[in-house]
């Protein structure tokens, strides 16, 4: 064991209270100990100071990263354009993407690249709000609320983002909220998209007529949508999907509130959305093959690769989502969803960390494809060639993958689901 007493009590404290801590400390200075073995006091002294020097350098790095994009967040709400806004919004990107390369941590990255797009998205809708105000087009008495959903709505946004959002405003006899809405949320998708945001190519946005409206709209859409009546059967149920990853950014958060727990009600005591969810959840492929192997893209511009998003991530998510409405569970991150399903019972603890694990590690290799995407490397964000990883992100992967395939057959079992 190692002895931490040397250490600035602040750091110490933190150790004590983490079991993970001391377990990966233990294996690195175990490590370390056993190749600095048969070396020379001279020559264990040199790799020592090569590792300090290392450590050193890395952690001011790290140190300098995180405060220049607390600066830069900090400048955020006192920009005055859509393009200082945009630049800041590419900056934090990039700085995320830095630190991600240097420190792979997908709950930080997570949180942060929230915590920055919310404010940017509130400055932009104050911008776009003054800047109708210069059209002579005011802010109707009726109150709105922006809300996110998909990623967004669950905090897990990542490197590249897009507009998954919706607008939903209070009832009243009156047109002009109508036509204020409706000029305000075209406005708004276009100013998000200058400042990084693209356009969902799902059309998920307040500038889609199906995507805003007032709150008895949207109740009656919601109900429509559960009742399936519709011609396009997959397309009501990926709306019923994203809703039910719901989050309050801007504006009236008590209609927020009122909203998002009308809404949950009315998916979550729905049995065939349930079923349907759950169903879609268990039959989607996932890339794992036999023997230690995966199943890749046999032809067209991406033969030999991993469609993560569809063939990886999508079931893990899905399945989450299905268990969460089965259980009544209204949290909406992921990983918040299995801590609860684990509080009630639903998972015990072990399958539960399990699961945990295998969302941070499909996380990790989704943001590493954004990366090779960034870099040029990857032409698409969402597909991964295994030939790049090496054995241990290799197993890694397919551990993962392996708790998603337990996931599935919990689904299909527990609801007696016919695939």
């Amino acid at each position: 064991m190692i002895k931490f007493s040397l250490l600035n009590p602040k750091i110490i404290s933190e150790i004590q209270s983490s079991k993970k801590l001391q377990d990966k400390i233990n294996t690195i200075f175990g490590f370390i100990s056993q190749n600095i073995d048969d070396l020379d006091r001279l020559e264990s002294t040199h790799i020592l100071n090569m590792l300090e020097e290392i450590i050193e350098t890395r952690i001011n790095d790290l140190e300098h990263l995180s405060w220049k994009s607390g600066e830069l967040i900090k400048r955020i709400n006192i920009a005055e354009s859509y393009s200082e806004l945009r630049d800041i919004h590419g900056e934090l990107n990039e700085i995320q993407k830095k630190i991600f390369e240097m420190q792979p941590s997908v709950f930080d990255l997570h949180r942060i690249c929230t915590e920055y797009r919310d404010k940017i998205s509130k400055k932009v809708i104050n911008m776009v709000i003054r800047e109708l105000i210069t059209q002579n087009i005011y802010l109707p008495d009726e109150s709105f609320a922006y809300i996110a959903v998909g990623s967004d709505g669950r905090k897990e946004q990542t490197l590249i983002t897009d507009q998954d959002n919706l607008i939903v405003y209070e009832d009243s006899n009156g047109r002009y909220k109508d036509f204020f809405y409706e000029k305000f949320a075209n406005l708004l998708v276009e100013r998000l998209d200058y400042c990084g945001f693209k356009k969902c190519t799902g059309e998920i946005m307040p500038s889609n007529p199906i995507w805003r409206g007032t709150y008895s709209q949207w109740i009656k859409r919601v109900e429509k949508l559960c009742s399936f009546t519709s011609d396009d059967f997959q397309k009501n149920l990926v709306n019923l999907i994203v809703l039910t990853d719901l989050r309050f950014i801007f504006g009236d958060e008590e209609l927020s509130d009122k909203f998002i727990n009308d809404v949950m009600k009315i998916i979550y005591e729905n049995h065939i959305v349930l079923n349907e969810i759950a169903k879609s959840a268990a039959s989607l492929n996932v890339a794992k093959g036999f023997m230690k192997s995966f199943k890749v893209e046999k032809k067209g511009l991406h033969k030999g690769f991993i469609n993560m998003k569809l063939n990886a991530w999508a079931p893990m998510i899905l399945a989450i989502r299905a268990f969460a409405i089965k259980n009544k569970v209204i949290a909406t991150g992921t990983v918040d969803r299995i801590n609860e399903l684990i509080k009630i019972g639903a998972f015990n603890k072990d399958d539960g960390e399990h699961y945990k694990k295998a969302y941070y590690t499909l996380a990790r290799f989704k943001i590493l494809c954004q990366i090779n995407y960034i870099d040029g490397k990857y032409d698409d964000p969402n597909y991964l060639n295994p030939s790049d990883l090496n054995e241990k992100e290799k197993n890694d992967l397919l551990d993962a993958m392996s708790q998603v395939e337990k996931l599935q057959k919990l689904l299909i079992n527990s609801m007696g689901l016919r695939i």
